[in-house]
């Protein structure tokens, strides 16, 4: 969906002098629906409540309701136009964001509201007069600054309308990061691929519902979801924050001999997905502990500036446990593997994050599970078996296609 955003802001921006209060605000509400980013626009009526609300959309995977106000004069915290829209994001306990936008100021003592809210879980961005200027003379997409605005909040908490100007150029470090990753980190694959990686692998690879799995599972354990407290809430209604437990950081990928796992490892290893930092060895390469080595090349903090940078997960991919099940030492070498998460996980508490953002995936022919089953005792794993074997009828049907068209 492409939005011409300095056009739009050119005609917010022509609004502020338009003397018509009624026609201001409507054409006000107008621009900010045209302007909004959007994945999804279910009908209003979806919420399911008679309060009135500007707009409603989903992007991103979040929810976000939206209030708009053109009314002439500063907005104040105490005022009716914020305290009702505080009180439709409370009563969601963090379910659903907010933007709130208006045409003119509002108080600085409204950003201190905001801030407050993030604390306990809820989320708000505010466009106003101040912003929507920096967001002109900057050239910013809308898209970028509520992006900004969401991750500041959830990772410190906090944001000031003064950084706006400053957005554009955490986007260009968030670019060198990313960079700075996959110079490191992307020839660790090399060789794998190279002995695993078919032809025609983009062609006729049909995805299936354990890659949507993986991508949910690094979604989880992005930095800014990593928050070493979330909000919670009782039957009462109250809340209260508690330390947060993120899904489990191993998985174990068992199917039989031929089912297709290397072949899964080598899509992911491919992966383009921005937020995703992918690695893949076989469980054979006496490296495969390495790990934190590699991350310290990047830097002292194992890397872990730059993941928060991008807001991104790193996918460390072993295939093949069954293939190392009789080399000498393979077993010390995974078990050092295991022991690198804690490590990284210690580290990452320091830095006030529930874990470190990564994610280990073994995979293993399912005969073979009891002979590496005590190496992993006490590990937290999430077994997924035979998730490979078969299509079903859609997958099947697309795997035809695919391999027609190869």
């Amino acid at each position: 969906m492409f939005i011409d955003y300095n056009a739009q802001y050119r005609q917010i921006q022509n609004l502020i002098n338009e003397s018509d209060a009624q026609r201001r605000g409507y054409r006000f509400e107008q621009l900010i629906r045209e302007t909004l980013p959007w994945n999804h626009r279910p009908p209003i009526s979806s919420l399911g409540t008679s309060e009135q609300h500007d707009a409603y959309f989903v992007w991103e995977g979040r929810d976000y309701i939206v209030e708009s106000k053109a009314k002439r004069g500063k907005i104040m915290r105490g005022s009716a136009d914020w305290k009702d829209f505080e009180l439709k994001v409370r009563k969601r306990h963090g379910q659903v964001s907010g933007i709130f936008a208006s045409l003119y100021e509002v108080s600085s003592d409204i950003f201190e509201a905001v801030n407050d809210l993030s604390k306990q879980g809820m989320f708000v961005a505010i466009i106003d007069k101040e912003i929507w200027k920096a967001l002109i003379n900057t050239q910013l997409g809308l898209d970028r600054y509520i992006e900004y605005v969401m991750r500041s909040l959830k990772l410190r908490h906090a944001f000031d309308p003064s950084e706006t100007s400053r957005i554009k150029e955490f986007f260009r470090d968030r670019t060198q990061s990313r960079a700075a990753l996959l110079q490191k980190l992307r020839p660790i694959s090399a060789q794998f691929l190279r002995r695993y990686k078919m032809d025609l692998h983009e062609k006729i690879y049909v995805a299936r519902s354990f890659d949507e799995m993986i991508r949910q599972r690094c979604a989880t354990f992005k930095p800014s979801n990593l928050n070493w407290t979330k909000p919670k809430r009782k039957n009462d209604g109250s809340s209260f924050s508690a330390h947060r437990l993120p899904e489990r950081q191993i998985v174990m990928l068992r199917d039989v001999s031929g089912a297709g796992k290397t072949t899964s490892a080598v899509h992911l290893a491919l992966n383009q997905d921005e937020q995703i930092i992918s690695i893949c060895r076989t469980a054979s390469d006496p490296s495969i502990d390495q790990l934190s080595d590699e991350l310290l090349a990047i830097g002292p903090d194992y890397g872990l500036d730059h993941l928060i940078s991008v807001d991104g997960t790193l996918l460390y991919i072993v295939d093949s446990l069954d293939e190392a099940e009789y080399l000498s030492g393979s077993r010390r070498t995974v078990i050092s593997l295991n022991k690198t998460l804690l490590t990284l996980n210690e580290y990452a508490a320091t830095r006030r994050l529930a874990k470190f953002p990564i994610v280990l995936v073994y995979t293993l022919r399912d005969e073979h599970w009891r002979n590496w089953e005590s190496v992993f005792e006490g590990a937290d794993v999430q077994n997924h078996q035979n998730r490979f074997s078969f299509f079903d009828n859609t997958e099947l049907r697309q795997a035809i296609q695919n391999y027609s068209s190869a």
